[in-house]
């Protein structure tokens, strides 16, 4: 027999809800301020329902210890809620009394006590079964909306604690999604909830406005209760309906919220509701309301907080810098920052490096230079964390893989139960290495690192139907290789390599860093580089630069210390800094969405075919720009792009400011996928989903990654949106 908590269950449409639920079969639960009167109200219902299972709880929503008191009696009776009917509320016009928790009564009988209300039960063992809520709201909050409250004195201060409330529940519908929450507003109904009217007003309210009886009113409300078919959570008069959009606006309701919870925190378990945020991702593409993101300072306090999380049913995820152009980092309750984690240790012997999942990749490349050391690739973008990088499948280019989960030996996490666990098994790593998050916690990373050495950098311009055909024989040769379509002729390609000497032909002593620039280490202001982003989009420029580029020289070769910043930095130049890294910053405009697809290098002068065709249907996007890096294959991280086979990895850019460059995208992943098995990049933006997915990697590393998450996540504590709709999980 499910059981239903009603406030204000002895009169009005409490009452009626009693009536209602009791006859269905429920076990009723009366919360009330006036126990005499509940008491008379079971009596009068067991006279019609003998067998009815009432009973009544002592609750004056008019003080937060009273709510406190009665869900301790809840749980001190072993009384399991499934459903929650917050129906109780007050209207006093023209008053400001304020309660014994110097709140206005409105406002806390309204609202306040019944979020209190919601919360306590949903963080103790009476809230095991909760799934089912409803708040009694009102049209009414509207008038909430209004200025010169004034001007609405009689209706103001009720307006106002049921705008709040909406907010607030709707909101509460994001942290706990597994609660089925209902905001019904009846309109006018005959109860006694506005018996503090003046007599004129009651005489006059009688003639206006069309009054439904309190039991037609709770049987529709228990008819939407129980619709197996409905989608929408806000009702007016037994209809779905939109409340104003202040209640859906995001800042408005984390601003609800903390208030709140500021002004009850005293009854509630310490740190179990936190202060909200809204979140984004960098791009600002996802944007999202969570519990305030944590910054643990030590395994154990991650271990305490993943050790409550699972007591309280509720989910964990870390987020680094939320690089990232969709939502993998997200969660709706609990987000941890791993900042505190910046350990850096150096074996140069063994060649490996422990770092903390908080440090930045910028950061390592710094340690490791001064040391004489680095990665063997690295991504473009150091402000990363290893965390983020590594969840991710963050990659650099090499003929012999490039991913960074590959260079990880071993991992230390803390898993689903609250344990610290060190991973060294390979094929638990494997899953490690690009885990999504959805694992575990990763707090720590050992490395493989290298010796610095000495590399000729090369860059050259080749038609791109010379590329066509020596594609094959240019991966095949060069240690490190990427290249871009010139943004200012299509028809010409970009190509960068770097290849490390076997022998010494250069001293180390002669090359220093005046022989050449690092593209990225120079910065311009955001005015003048959309300036130039605009004045390249003339034709006229555009045919200037062109002759400029066809008459200058366009290749150059150097001997350079090999090091993170080669990736890192994007490149070097010798000449033509300016124009250089003007062009550079204008190709990498972050106001873009970004899409990688990972094709076989025989494919690609079919994709670039496929790619200009589609673009050609798209004419309003203006310029579109793609570069492409070659990693070798390998079979060190089950999700990567190159996992056992060799891929072109594709960054297409896209402006976001242009309406149709998400359907470009779109239809873009949808032929490359299709056509040529492209693999998605987890980090950046994509629309497959797991059915879609699976179908890009072998079916095995799904199968052991489910096992591995199994083992580690038993209670799924890590899974997330994202996981579900990419992973399943």
């Amino acid at each position: 027999m499910k059981t239903v908590l009603i406030t204000g269950a002895n009169s009005g449409i409490g009452k009626a809800l009693t009536i209602k639920y009791a006859l269905e079969g429920y076990r009723v639960i009366l919360a009330c301020r006036n126990l005499p009167t509940a008491n008379k109200t079971i009596e009068e219902i067991r006279k019609n329902q003998p067998a009815a299972h009432l009973a009544c709880v002592d609750v004056d929503l008019g003080s937060f210890a009273s709510v406190s008191r009665c869900v301790a009696t809840l749980n001190k009776k072993h009384i399991r809620i499934d459903g929650l009917l917050l129906n109780a509320g007050i209207h006093i016009p023209y008053k400001n009394i304020l309660t014994q928790d110097h709140c206005e009564l409105q406002y806390q009988t309204n609202f306040l006590s019944g979020l209190l209300l919601t919360l306590l039960i949903l963080t103790s063992e009476s809230g095991r079964s909760l799934t089912q809520l409803v708040y009694t709201g009102s049209n009414a909050h509207k008038i909430g909306t209004l200025p010169f409250p004034s001007l609405f004195g009689f209706w103001y201060l009720y307006a106002v604690s049921k705008l709040d409330g909406t907010a607030a529940f709707f909101l509460l519908q994001k942290l706990v999604p597994t609660l089925d929450i209902l905001i019904i507003s009846p309109g006018g109904v005959q109860s006694n909830i506005h018996r503090y009217k003046l007599p004129i007003l009651k005489v006059i309210s009688k003639f206006i406005g069309k009054k439904t009886t309190a039991q037609a009113t709770a049987d529709y409300f228990y008819k939407i209760y129980n619709s197996k078919s409905r989608n929408e959570k806000y009702w007016y008069l037994g209809k779905s309906a939109r409340p104003h959009t202040l209640c859906l606006d995001k800042e408005y309701q984390i601003g609800v919220w903390n208030r709140a919870l500021a002004v009850f925190a005293p009854y509630l378990p310490s740190n179990n509701f936190l202060p909200l945020q809204q979140i984004r991702n960098f791009v600002g593409n996802f944007c999202a309301i969570s519990y305030k993101t944590s910054f643990p300072r030590s395994p154990s306090d991650i271990c305490n907080i993943v050790i409550k999380a699972r007591s309280l049913g509720h989910k964990v995820h870390v987020v680094g810098k939320t690089h990232s152009y969709n939502d993998v980092f997200f969660c709706n309750q609990h987000i941890i920052s791993l900042d505190n984690f910046k350990k850096l240790s150096l074996d140069p012997i063994r060649q490996r490096l422990n770092c903390g999942a908080g440090v930045t990749i910028n950061e390592i490349a710094a340690y490791l230079d001064k040391k004489g050391f680095t990665l063997p690739f690295a991504g473009s973008f150091g402000g990363q964390t290893m965390v983020g990088a590594f969840s991710t499948s963050t990659h650099g280019f090499s003929k012999h893989g490039g991913v960074l989960g590959e260079l990880v030996y071993q991992v230390t996490i803390v898993d689903g139960l609250g344990n610290i666990k060190i991973i060294t098994d390979e094929r638990e790593l494997s899953a490690f290495r690009c885990s999504l998050g959805a694992l575990g916690i990763i707090i720590e990373f050992e490395l493989e690192v290298h010796k610095k050495d000495l590399a000729q950098y090369h860059v050259r311009s080749l038609d791109k139907k010379q590329l066509y055909t020596s594609i094959n024989k240019l991966v095949a040769t060069h240690d490190h290789i990427r290249f871009a379509i010139n943004p200012f002729n299509k028809e010409s390609v970009m190509v960068m390599t770097i290849d490390h000497f076997l022998a010494k032909k250069h001293s180390i002593a002669k090359v220093t860093m005046s022989q050449f620039f690092y593209l990225s280490d120079r910065t311009f202001h955001s005015l003048v580089l959309a300036f130039f982003r605009q004045l390249v989009q003339f034709r006229v420029v555009k045919k200037i630069i062109q002759i400029g580029l066809y008459f200058g020289s366009i290749e150059y070769s150097f001997p350079v210390f090999f090091s993170s910043n080669l990736f890192l930095k994007n490149g070097v130049v010798t000449r033509h800094v300016l124009l250089s890294q003007l062009l550079h910053e204008s190709y990498n405009d972050p106001n873009c969405f970004n899409m990688s697809l990972a094709i076989a290098p025989e494919d690609w002068s079919r994709f670039d075919h496929h790619f200009n065709r589609l673009l050609s249907q798209f004419n309003s996007l203006g310029q579109v720009n793609y570069s492409s890096r070659f990693l070798g294959k390998s079979e060190k991280v089950l999700l990567a792009t190159n996992f056992q086979k060799d891929v072109l990895v594709i960054d297409i850019q896209v402006s976001k400011k242009k309406s149709a460059s998400l359907e470009f995208l779109k239809q873009l992943e949808k032929v490359a996928t299709k056509d040529f098995k492209a693999r998605i990049h987890w980090g950046k933006v994509f629309f497959a989903e797991y059915e879609a997915i699976k179908n890009l990697w072998p079916q095995k590393n799904f199968i052991l990654f489910q096992r591995i998450k199994k083992k580690y996540d038993p209670y799924e504590i890590f899974s997330n949106p994202y996981s579900k709709r990419v992973l399943n999980i």
